[in-house]
């Protein structure tokens, strides 16, 4: 029976710093910004969610929730854009990020765009949610990634599980921690360094080729060119249905 108190203490705890954490919100927007002149769209998000869409045409739109745990901290957290050459940077500002305890703020950002239109994402935690674009980097901290179409694909990872599917030219990925999942690659895909994390690759057209693993098992099925597999750790390695030619070094 204590235990069981404990457990309902500690899940209303939780529950009351999730609802603190959220206690103030407010939406943000930039204007719908016309694509002429611009090649390139760089997203830059601190704390929160974002989700990033393509689509054939048109402008490119963003909106935002700002959540606080203060109303003061509130005010403070704007969604904003700016051009700089052929490059449109739409940027987070949450200042003052290095709160006290107990204080916190973030901003959960959707964003649309032609997918035309190359997107390099900066962020520092939360998931990230991919769909539809052009030519994409991302350069994440910490939080999931899930990515459901794209031109090509480059990520550089610190720790979060990867998802991703349908992407018609080049993968490469750099991760620290979390599974990586990799589904329908109409090109080559390559893990350049993996921490730690399971790695699950299916439906390549072009090769598949991990360089550095350094724990977690890997399974590689249904590749049309070669698999090539080098500093491997710990875990097991298994595959099938591979074209090519499969090295892996001893």
């Amino acid at each position: 029976m204590k235990s069981m108190i404990i457990a309902a203490a500690v899940l209303a705890a939780s529950a009351s710093v999730a609802h603190a954490d959220c206690r103030y919100e407010a939406p943000r927007a930039i204007s719908a910004v016309d694509t002429s002149g611009i090649s390139a769209v760089r997203v830059i998000t601190g704390a929160g969610s974002l989700e990033v869409t393509g689509r054939s045409g048109g402008p490119i739109e963003a909106t935002g929730t700002a959540c606080a745990s203060n109303q003061d901290d509130l005010e403070d957290i704007r969604l904003v854009a700016r051009k700089r050459g052929q490059t449109l940077e739409i940027e987070a500002e949450i200042p003052d990020q290095n709160r006290s305890w107990g204080r916190s703020a973030r901003m959960d950002v959707r964003i649309s765009l032609p997918d035309s239109i190359e997107l390099e994402i900066e962020d520092g935690s939360g998931s990230i949610a991919i769909r539809n674009t052009g030519d994409t980097r991302i350069d994440d901290g910490s939080g999931s990634i899930n990515v459901q179409g794209a031109r090509s694909l480059w990520i550089d990872d610190g720790s979060g599980d990867i998802d991703i599917e349908n992407v018609a030219g080049l993968v490469e990925i750099e991760d620290g921690s979390g599974d990586i999942d990799i589904r329908d690659v109409r090109n080559t895909v390559r893990i350049l360094d993996d921490g730690s994390g399971g790695i699950d690759i299916e439906r390549v057209t072009g090769s598949v080729i991990i360089d550095d693993d350094g724990s977690g098992g890997i399974y590689v099925t249904e590749v049309e060119g070669d698999l090539i597999v080098g500093d491997h750790g710990s875990g097991g390695l298994s595959f099938d249905r591979i074209t090519g030619k499969v090295s892996v070094r001893d």
